[in-house]
């Protein structure tokens, strides 16, 4: 029994044929032994480029009738591929899609044109808020009315990632309860979401109106899906929003109007209670596994199947991204996120980057660049700041760059005190991560390992001093901070690795160093031969999520995991955390089998406790004199 999700291989935007029900057995067929590989294998290293490989058979070429090689017209190097996972769940239908339908948060889930949208408590149907839209210039206004919040664009694909979207054919229904002045109109209509962003929303279905008599009411408008994997809104517009004043009863005297009515509410209507419900047949979720071009193809004759087998092979964007080099003027010191921008912008693709705001406005120094790989470049950038540069894949943004600070993912480790008194670091809630049952994970791979070589005792972090030559042009010299774990030196000996940055401070470089020295230190036990097969995982709802959030190409990236009920022989007793880096991805016989490449918890990985978190109770005798400064990185509070 598996969650049945499946895999679907665009060619160039094209569903490729893999020998599903209703595929024409003429056209050239993929086989069921797909791989994606993705990551890195340690935390000290960049990620590699993504790749993809896969067999196709073709037996109509195999028949007697020339000429037919079908393909050599579909299956070209350069050509597009992307992988897509997709998994049914079937939530209760009447579970609400919106998360903030009574506007009480204050999170922006609403655009509007033509006028202005805001939250209001002067009139409100149930709880302490409405929405208020007026009109500009007595014009008509609309507004867009969106499941989750908006994300800055091209950041965050996954935040609407729990919402459930749309599969073909299915019909959705959007309500609303408005109050609109007497005379205005509301015309209602679905909207539909490629992306949690406020650009990415489209009118769709079928319109309703309503004629406002100063009281609430509520309108619904339905929806038939022609597109899948979008997510349902709701589009509004209003027209007029109100009367004017020569429309208004000459004899109407002014202590026969409602008192509880204002003069804005003449030309102001409100919105509240908005919903979307999902079908009763349940909703489903694609994710984007794998997003590059076909590099490599061999094609051969198969004496079992009587008919040509050819081998694919494609790789990440970032292959593509390295083939364009990049040479420039000189480029003056600048941010981190402004030299990443620059070089995608010198490179001539398409290509955004997502970089994290702790690391976005570090320094890097003044650089005469001559004819270098964009990727390699960018990936000077990351290593300058203890980043890492992922290549990430997401269903609504396609292929995008993510500079990660490693140190902002949720922390795997806390801080405790015993019954004694002691301060010491244990795992951390289970909540933190991805629940993993050993149950769900194949035993006869697994090992638990301990090497000398994860090991650093110093650290070298060469940084940028910056200068002027004699003709007072900018010019650099390298400089070296060195680092010193003088105790764990004592029992382990000298083990020393280096760093070279473009970083133009020598706090960056320290900081950096500390960073370094931290990961590399002694992290106990980690995981290897974690292997996920789709026969062993959860059923329902649960597994269903689950595996779609390992596949995903942007939410597997440093996942925190939770690895538990393990065996009584584990090391690392009931349960360990870990860190995903990297995998191997194999859909095989119409399963998927997962090899995760994992990082221990600790070792500056997670967020810090700050330390106004700390009980001030604490006193320096409490904590364990086992525990160091950097020990600490990556650790959090206690709950």
């Amino acid at each position: 029994m598996t969650t049945g999700i499946t895999c679907t291989v665009l060619i160039d935007g094209q569903r490729a044929a893999d020998g599903s029900p209703g595929d024409n057995p003429s056209e050239p067929a993929i086989l069921s032994d797909l791989k994606v590989t993705w990551g890195r294998s340690d935390t000290m290293s960049q990620p590699g480029v993504d790749s993809c490989s896969f067999s196709v058979i073709d037996q109509a070429a195999g028949s007697s009738s020339p000429g037919l090689r079908a393909f050599n017209d579909q299956y070209r190097t350069g050509r597009r591929v992307d992988v897509l996972a997709r998994g049914e769940s079937y939530p209760e239908p009447s579970v609400p899609t919106f998360v903030n339908p009574g506007f009480e948060l204050a999170d922006q889930t609403w655009s509007a044109s033509a006028g202005t949208a805001v939250r209001s408590s002067a009139r409100k149907r149930t709880g302490s808020w409405a929405l208020a839209v007026r009109a500009a210039g007595g014009s008509s206004a609309a507004v867009f009315l969106a499941p989750g919040p908006f994300q800055p664009a091209g950041t965050n694909p996954d935040a609407w990632d729990e919402i459930p979207t749309t599969s073909v054919g299915q019909t959705w229904q959007a309500t609303t309860t408005l109050w609109l002045p007497p005379g205005a109109t509301a015309t209602i209509r679905a909207a539909v979401y490629s992306g949690p962003y406020a650009s990415a929303a489209s009118i769709a279905g079928t319109a309703r109106t309503v004629i406002g008599d100063g009281s609430w009411q509520t309108i619904s408008a339905e929806h038939t899906v022609q597109i899948a994997d979008r997510w349902v809104g709701i589009h509004v517009e209003l027209s007029p929003t109100g009367i004017s004043w020569d429309q208004a009863p000459p004899a109407l005297a002014w202590d026969a109007v409602d008192p509880t009515w204002t003069w804005d509410d003449v030309g102001t209507m409100y919105l509240d209670d908005v919903q979307v419900i999902s079908p009763a047949e349940g909703t489903g979720r694609s994710v984007l596994v794998f997003a590059g071009r076909i590099t490599d193809l061999s094609a051969g004759w198969d004496d079992s199947a009587g008919c040509p087998l050819i081998e694919v092979v494609a790789s990440g964007f970032t292959a593509d991204l390295d083939n364009r080099k990049v040479g420039d003027e000189p480029w003056t010191v600048e941010s981190a996120e402004a030299r990443a921008r620059r070089i995608l912008q010198l490179a001539g693709l398409p290509i955004d980057i997502d970089v994290d705001a702790t690391i976005a406005p570090i320094l890097l120094s003044w650089r005469d660049v001559d004819s270098q790989g964009a990727t390699g470049l960018l990936q000077q950038v990351a290593s300058s700041v203890d980043g890492v540069l992922w290549p990430a894949v997401h269903l609504s943004l396609g292929a995008y760059l993510r500079l990660e600070d490693p140190s902002l993912r949720a922390s795997l480790l806390q801080l405790a005190e015993t019954a004694d008194g002691t301060i010491v670091i244990v795992q951390s809630d289970p909540d933190a991560g991805l629940d993993l049952s050993a149950c769900e994970i194949l035993r006869d791979p697994v090992s638990w390992i301990q090497s000398v070589a994860d090991v650093a005792t110093r650290v070298s972090v060469g940084w940028q001093v910056q200068g002027l030559d004699d003709e007072g042009l900018p010019t650099t010299s390298e400089a070296t901070v060195l680092l010193v774990d003088a105790g764990l030196e004592a029992s382990m000996g000298t083990r020393a690795i280096s760093a070279s940055t473009q970083l133009q401070a020598e706090a960056d470089a320290e900081d950096v160093g500390q960073r370094l020295l931290t990961r590399a230190a002694p992290s106990g036990w980690r995981a290897g031969g974690l292997t996920i097969d789709d026969e062993d995982v959860r059923p329902g709802i649960d597994g269903v999520a689950m595996l779609l959030t390992l596949l995903d190409g942007t939410s597997r990236i440093g996942l925190p995991l939770v690895l538990g009920e393990l065996p009584d022989w584990s090391p690392t007793g009931e349960s360990a955390g870990v860190y995903l880096e990297g995998g191997s991805y194999s859909f095989v016989e119409g399963r998927w089998v997962l090899e995760l490449g994992v990082s221990a918890s600790g070792g500056g990985l997670g967020t810090s406790a700050a330390w106004d978190e700390l009980d001030p109770s604490w006193t320096w005798n409490d904590w364990d004199p086992a525990i160091t400064w950097n020990d600490l990185r990556g650790v959090s509070a206690p709950l």
